[in-house]
């Protein structure tokens, strides 16, 4: 009963965080993608704690989840020849969703989460379309790391966390309004290292849910609506670019948990592929780990230093990427970790000419993470 009780709450709050956003929001002529082809969200789902190694399993396995998602969100259809981009990616879909899930250990308490999320066809019929989609956000986790109350939480030491989940999506058209799907989704909440512990928590869950749209009819085709402002990233005939990166870092030492200023730096290549909409490239990555200050090994030398070279794909939706990125380090001046990193970011491009972006990241290590890069990135030279 506590259970049900507790997803009501949440229910009533979110529908209401939902309908106060999509009424001073989404109504406006500027957000007309809403008006046209926005639609409401609400989703049911179920999964189980997946433990990050065999030692963790006594303390979260056999967890379970369940719980319940809400939002809004709307489907990006072509308007001009200048959002083409929303054309290859067979017109994604994209929004915002409030969720809340029960698990069954006080360990870690309760989750909530707030999070943007993007959804890519990639096979579509008459009334079906498949797709791969991404979520990238905040969580925040009602039980955290206590030395007294609560020792066997080494998962999570901040309430406030990074949310990302991944997954595939089955939608089934049952009318011009209403859409059912079901959803098989990979979700991670961590810190970046911004309080330890931080070993995070994964949980696999299956959703069925509907998606109702705001007014009844077809999505709209090409040219069928307003004409737009042509987007500059989209229309500049330039494909190539030198940028920088610029990242400060908040984080905590594993071996004291105390906390740190570090900082990264990168310089790079980037060249834009098919339709701009995906871009491929290389750079030099600059880091100062201030955090292994206390962790260095007696015979190894003391420097927080590294240097190292990395290559990287990034897709984009307009304005927003995702970017990835594998590298090895040349230089290190601590051994305190695998020769091999990957990160993951999102970012916005903003500015006159488009120049200028920022967004987040996670540094890791065999997807043990290092820190959360807070990022401006400026495009030097353009070609």
């Amino acid at each position: 009963m506590r259970f049900f009780s507790n997803v009501l709450k949440a229910a009533a709050v979110l529908s209401l965080l939902t309908a106060v956003l999509s009424e001073r929001c989404f109504s406006q002529s500027r957000f007309d993608v809403f008006r046209d082809n926005g639609y409401y969200i609400l989703g049911v789902n179920g999964g189980e704690v997946i433990p990050n190694e065999p030692s963790d399993s006594p303390v979260l396995g056999g967890v379970f989840t369940t719980g319940v998602n809400i939002g809004v969100g709307a489907r990006m259809t072509p308007m001009d020849e200048s959002e083409n981009w929303k054309k290859l990616w067979r017109c994604p879909y994209f929004g915002l969703k409030f969720g809340y899930e029960h698990i069954t250990s006080k360990v870690v308490g309760e989750r909530f989460s707030l999070g943007a999320f993007i959804e890519m066809p990639f096979a579509v019929t008459s009334h079906w379309d498949f797709a791969a989609f991404f979520d990238f956000g905040l969580s925040c986790l009602t039980n955290t790391y206590d030395s007294l109350s609560n020792p066997d939480n080494l998962f999570i030491g901040s309430h406030l966390n990074a949310l990302i989940s991944l997954g595939l999506q089955a939608n089934w058209h049952v009318t011009n309004r209403t859409a059912l799907y079901t959803q098989l989704a990979f979700s991670h909440s961590s810190n970046g290292t911004l309080k330890l512990p931080n070993k995070g928590i994964n949980i696999m869950r299956m959703e069925l849910g509907a998606k109702i749209r705001f007014t009844d009819g077809p999505y709209p085709v090409a040219g069928q609506q307003r004409k737009v402002v042509p987007d500059a990233v989209v229309n500049d005939p330039r494909r190539n670019s030198i940028f920088l990166n610029l990242s400060p870092v908040y984080n905590s030492s594993r071996k004291t948990w105390d906390h740190h200023f570090s900082a990264s730096a990168s310089i790079g290549y980037r060249r834009m592929g098919w339709g701009k909409v995906f871009a491929y490239g290389g750079g030099v990555d600059l880091m100062y780990d201030a955090s292994l200050e206390k962790a260095h090994e007696p015979h190894l030398p003391k420097n927080n230093y590294a240097v190292s070279a990395y290559g990287l794909l990034e897709a984009y939706w307009g304005r927003f990427s995702l970017r990835g990125a594998v590298g090895y380090y040349a230089w290190r001046g601590s051994d305190f970790a695998l020769p091999f990193y990957e990160r993951i970011g999102v970012y916005y491009s903003f500015g006159k000419r488009v120049r200028q972006y920022v967004g987040a990241s996670i540094k890791a290590h065999a997807a043990h993470a290092q820190f959360l890069e807070w990022t401006y990135g400026i495009s030097l030279v353009s070609w």
